[in-house]
């Protein structure tokens, strides 16, 4: 399928890229993958940075912090239980009592919510 509408895609990176296309590839689906391709790399990069800063403001515990322009909600979540469904269905006609039997917690955690805009950031 061939993309027509190309506003979305930066006209540098596809004059950019252009010249190195291979011979039977439409220069507008490489425009496309090389930019895709170069957005997945910075969601991956940011996504590792998010987590890393996740787990250092996770570690200060349950509490609302806030900085300079955005405010996090640090709160306990309880484990999730999990039942072995597996271990259930082996057994015919399970008891309340096997069905507990088989049922575990998850070790409790920390949850931050979405970021709420501190105060007013200037336009």
């Amino acid at each position: 399928m061939k993309v027509t509408n190309m506003k979305n895609v930066n006209p540098i990176i596809a004059a950019a890229l252009a010249p190195f296309a291979p011979a039977d590839t439409d220069s507008t689906m490489q425009a496309l993958v090389d930019e895709y391709g170069a957005i997945d790399s910075q969601i991956k990069a940011l996504t590792e940075s998010l987590n890393l800063l996740k787990k250092a403001i996770k570690a200060q515990g349950a509490g609302v912090y806030t900085g300079d322009t955005y405010k996090l909600n640090v709160f306990a979540t309880p484990g999730r239980e999990v039942t072995d469904w597996r271990a259930v269905a082996e057994h015919f006609n399970p008891s309340y009592q096997l069905i507990t039997a088989h049922t575990k917690k998850g070790e409790p955690g920390l949850t931050i919510a979405a970021p709420a805009m501190a105060k007013k950031v200037a336009a």
